[in-house]
């Protein structure tokens, strides 16, 4: 258990200088909702598979979403009664996981 005067840093932030007031972060991610007019559609696959040496298929990059960025106001490091106003790894993760998944929770109800 923290002791009572003990600061508490999330893991975004352990090689950054530590200064106890407010910061704004930027965090850059791909956002797969807001995919480029020009981008093919990805569901429709018109080109052979090409494999590597170890039998491995080669997929095949494209920029078919648009880079977003996010500005975040936090404090940099808390107490442990005020760790939500940090930035924790878990949170962007499952932030990236749901704008990627985004039809298998659209409509659903989530605690």
């Amino acid at each position: 258990m923290a002791a009572k005067n003990e600061l508490i840093c999330s893991e975004v932030h352990t090689f950054v200088a530590r200064n106890p007031s407010s910061n704004i972060s930027e965090f850059r991610f791909s956002n797969p909702l807001r995919r480029q007019s020009d981008a093919p559609d990805p569901t429709q696959c018109t080109q052979d598979l090409e494999y590597d040496s170890d039998g491995d298929v080669i997929v095949a990059r494209s920029n078919q979403s648009r880079e977003d960025i996010i500005r975040i106001e936090h404090d940099l490091s808390t107490s442990l009664a005020g760790v939500g106003r940090q930035v924790w790894r878990g949170s962007l993760l499952l932030a990236d996981y749901l704008l990627h998944n985004h039809l298998e929770v659209e409509g659903k109800e989530m605690l």
